[in-house]
């Protein structure tokens, strides 16, 4: 609508000079524009709805000011009954088919048809129950606007500014009173000039502005002026000739020629009194109406210029941030092509390393990233983990298993190294299971399936988390290790943070819980959110506090990763 999409730095240089007394708004909607009226602190407002729906949301969010009144009618140039038409989209929704426009929105289409009874601004205004408010300003935020201007009658003559909803391109329904060039020829014949017009999202509709063109209007009352002192001219040129024919009568008049004579310029002479001082009122309202229209005329040039200067401001603005968001764009698509590359790079050796018989699991999205996968098949290759613990389950998990297993086979160990992953959603869990199952590493990992309970953590801060049941599978794991696990690779890519706010926080110290003194190398997926880097925040604190050593490596991945080493450094660290 005008009123809140049109930019403040234009409405306030023309609500200074024309002040808003009182502003008419029809198709006011759920009433947005109140809040702005409110802070103009307007007098009166008079908000009109025809749909129903929205007019109660209009009515339920007004503010109860004296003054303000709410109407539920649709105007038109005629009283009569008229189909309304429900759009799909809400604010389209009028007396136009919303099909007629879909050159302008694709997917609009009609909900419902609805005939309601139509009746005029002017008829709306004069049912008013008390004084008439005063009203100078008029924002028509519907299609189309002409009907609805063409039923205002008298109250057309009465306004300073109105704000119209058009459509710029009249090749776009002609006729149907809804394109910029039909108002400007209407209102430009009722003394309203168009300043400015503001494209909306879809360029061919806007806001049009239109104040009254002071300076026609005041030649149009000089001129009826001069009309009224030529009339006088004529009546005091009539009246001189009745005079004389008056004289002419007296004259022949001989018993009361005297005394006719004497009344005879009595009467001459208040006549001629009388021209005299109508003319020099005449002069007077001249001048004073001349001055009135040259003192209007130069606060509105003084109004244009200021236009002038704000739209050359705002164009070189917009040509600035254009140029900007070009660059912006350009080097946006050049990271994600670098990126595409990677991705695909670290894919191919992935599929290298697993072999043309294995299927690989899906990438893209909530998955891990390719190159996380790579990075963690690197690590696994490159240290000697005794034990591996994954929170959240999925391609990655497979990956790691396949990796554990070819680590396995090349250290000559009888079975790969112990490796648990949690995982809280069943259909995760089952589609982990079959995806190991087809890759031939079912019995490399133990995936468990551990739904998320309230309260399973609490911090040194006496904070609760909801979070895996973890604790029996971590003691038990590090009774199985006995205290001699060289080394861990803890994978933290779960749970989602809609679970709740740094939701993956309690990983890390579950796991020094239980093996306080191991080495370990803990990566953080999915680094990149503000809540991840929050989570990596907060275990350095924790480390700082307990005086533990670590290094924090930042990994610019796709989606980035944060990899803490707690004692021995790995192999591979930094990417």
């Amino acid at each position: 609508m005008p009123t809140s999409s049109f930019p403040q730095d234009w409405l306030t240089p023309l609500r200074r000079l024309l002040p808003v007394e009182g502003v008419l708004h029809v198709g006011a909607g759920a009433g947005l524009a109140a809040e702005r009226y409110a802070d103009w602190d307007v007098a009166a407002a008079v908000f009109v709805e025809a749909e129903a729906s929205r007019h109660s949301k209009l009515a339920a969010m007004l503010p109860m000011r004296l003054g303000w009144s709410h109407h539920a009618a649709l105007l038109s140039d005629h009283p009569g009954e008229q189909d309304f038409y429900l759009a799909s989209n809400p604010d389209e929704s009028g007396i136009l088919p919303p099909e007629s426009l879909a050159g302008l929105w694709r997917n609009l289409k009609t909900l419902a048809r609805r005939p309601l009874q139509a009746t005029t601004l002017e008829t709306l205004l004069a049912a008013w129950d008390g004084p008439t408010p005063a009203l100078n300003w008029a924002v028509i935020d519907c299609l189309p606007a002409l009907p609805v201007l063409r039923g205002a009658g008298r109250h057309l003559d009465g306004w300073d500014v109105i704000l119209a909803r058009v459509i710029f391109d009249e090749r776009q329904l002609p006729g149907q009173g809804a394109s910029k060039p039909e108002l400007d020829v209407f209102l430009a014949a009722h003394g309203y000039r168009c300043l400015a017009f503001l494209e909306e999202r879809q360029p061919a509709v806007g806001c049009a502005v239109y104040v009254r063109d002071w300076k026609a209007t005041l030649g149009a009352r000089l001129a009826q002026a001069q009309q009224q002192i030529e009339q006088a001219a004529q009546a005091r040129d009539e009246q001189a000739r009745l005079a004389a024919q008056r004289q002419a009568e007296l004259e022949q008049a001989a018993q009361a020629r005297d005394e006719q004579a004497r009344l005879a310029a009595q009467r001459q002479a208040e006549l001629e009194q009388t021209a005299q001082a109508r003319d020099e009122q005449a002069d007077e309202a001249k001048a004073a109406l001349e001055k009135l229209a040259a003192a209007r005329q130069a606060e509105l040039d003084v109004v244009l210029e200021r236009i002038d200067s704000h739209h050359a401001k705002l164009t070189a603005q917009f040509t600035y941030d254009l140029l900007r968001t070009r660059r912006l764009l350009e080097n946006n698509q050049a990271k994600q092509s670098l990126n595409t590359v990677k991705q695909l790079e670290a894919f191919l050796c992935i599929q290298n390393y697993l072999g043309a018989d294995i299927l690989m699991p899906d990438m893209h999205g909530w998955p891990v990233s390719p190159d996380l996968a790579l990075y963690l098949i690197r690590l696994i290759e490159t240290n000697d983990y005794d034990l591996v613990i994954e929170f959240g389950s999925g391609a990655s998990t497979c990956i790691m298993a396949f990796a554990l297993q070819r680590n396995a086979q090349r250290r000559a160990l009888a079975a790969p190294i112990p490796y648990v992953a949690f995982e809280h959603l069943e259909e995760y869990h089952r589609q982990t299971l079959a995806a190991l199952r087809r890759a031939g590493c079912l019995e490399a990992v133990q995936v468990v399936l551990a739904p998320l309970a309230e309260a399973a953590f609490t911090d040194r801060h006496g904070t609760e988390y909801a979070y895996y049941p973890c604790q029996a599978t971590l003691e038990n794991l590090a009774r199985q290790q006995g205290g001699q696990a060289r080394k861990i690779l803890l994978v933290i890519d779960g749970p989602p943070a809609m679970t709740g706010k740094h939701a993956r926080y309690p990983a890390l110290p579950l796991v020094l819980r239980h093996f306080p003194q191991t080495p370990m190398d803990a990566v953080l997926d999915d680094h990149i959110r503000d809540d991840e880097k929050e989570t990596a925040a907060m275990w350095a604190e924790d480390l700082d506090a307990l005086e533990k050593p670590y290094a924090k490596i930042l990994c610019p991945f796709e989606k980035e990763a944060c990899l803490l080493q707690l004692g021995a450094a790995s192999h591979l660290g930094g990417v």
